[in-house]
């Protein structure tokens, strides 16, 4: 597969096609992560990272830029991690994608948690369930909430997090839908 993304890849620079050129680099570093190559595919996230800056397409720099992230996580760099998500997160403002923008707001609060980071996470996890709220997404905001008393509850803001798991479960309710309140 790599040897097709390679002829592909010289084929589009080419033709000069910048996003596919950019897309082609972001799947060949999916697949050196996959394959545990973290060097070569963080080099290929990164090269497709200053083609798409150089165009300034922000909806696809957040995608390459959340698999650098998920990669840098998988090597248990947290730090370097946490600064791809916080970026993609930047990326992703700048265009109309609000589910996407809850999403990682979601990924970094997870991220945050798993660093210690638990008052940091609770303010991620608040803006994601705002933007879910706004969005329509129950299930989502109702998943989010759960997580902002689990903050609440490792904070030791025991009365915080039983309101946020009622708060959850009301939310559940009101979709009418029996075995999501399970």
């Amino acid at each position: 597969a790599m040897a097709q993304y390679q002829r592909a890849l010289g084929e589009l620079r080419e033709a000069k096609d910048k996003v596919s050129e950019a897309l082609t680099l972001n799947y060949m570093g999916v697949l050196q992560s996959q394959q545990g190559k973290t060097a070569e595919a963080t080099k290929l996230f990164e090269e497709s990272l200053q083609v798409l800056r150089s165009i300034n397409n922000k909806p696809v720099e957040a995608v390459v830029l959340m698999n650098l992230g998920a990669t840098h996580e998988r090597l248990e760099n947290l730090p370097a991690a946490l600064t791809a998500y916080e970026n993609a997160t930047l990326a992703v403002r700048a265009t109309t994608d609000r589910a996407g923008e809850a999403r990682l707001l979601v990924m970094v609060g997870n991220l945050q948690r798993r660093m210690k980071k638990d008052r940091e996470a609770l303010a991620q996890y608040q803006a994601a369930a705002k933007l879910y709220q706004d969005l329509g997404n129950k299930p989502s905001e109702a998943d989010v909430v759960l997580g902002i008393g689990a903050v609440y509850h490792q904070l030791g803001d025991k009365t915080r997090a039983a309101a946020a798991f009622e708060s959850a479960l009301q939310i559940v309710k009101d979709l009418n839908n029996p075995s999501l309140e399970a």
